[in-house]
């Protein structure tokens, strides 16, 4: 991805945005075509899949971490909370669906 120019072109995705196939598709389709797009540099941030109650949404592993131990160091609350973002990540589902297109 990018150009001549070095222009940059940053975008975020997470939650509702990315919870099913059919939104992950759409999702790839932006990233190709802001990729396609003459000189840009493209940065995608993304986030957990879904809301409160989906498997992977931030929300619900904080749920059920703080059910096991209510007093978790916050580091370790940081890492967890994290998994969300790397399950979607480029090497994760929207990785997947983005190279199987």
């Amino acid at each position: 991805m990018g150009g001549t120019t070095g222009e940059d072109y940053g975008t975020k995705f997470g939650g509702t945005s990315v919870a099913t196939p059919e939104l992950r598709e759409k999702v790839v389709d932006r990233i190709r075509e802001a990729a396609g797009g003459e000189g840009y540099q493209v940065v995608v941030v993304v986030s957990a899949m879904g809301r409160a109650g989906d498997p992977y949404a931030t929300d619900t592993l904080k749920m059920l971490v703080e059910s096991i131990c209510a007093d978790i160091p916050l580091r370790e609350l940081d890492l967890m909370m994290s998994c969300g973002g790397e399950i979607l990540s480029a090497g994760g589902v929207l990785g997947a669906t983005l190279w199987e297109a």
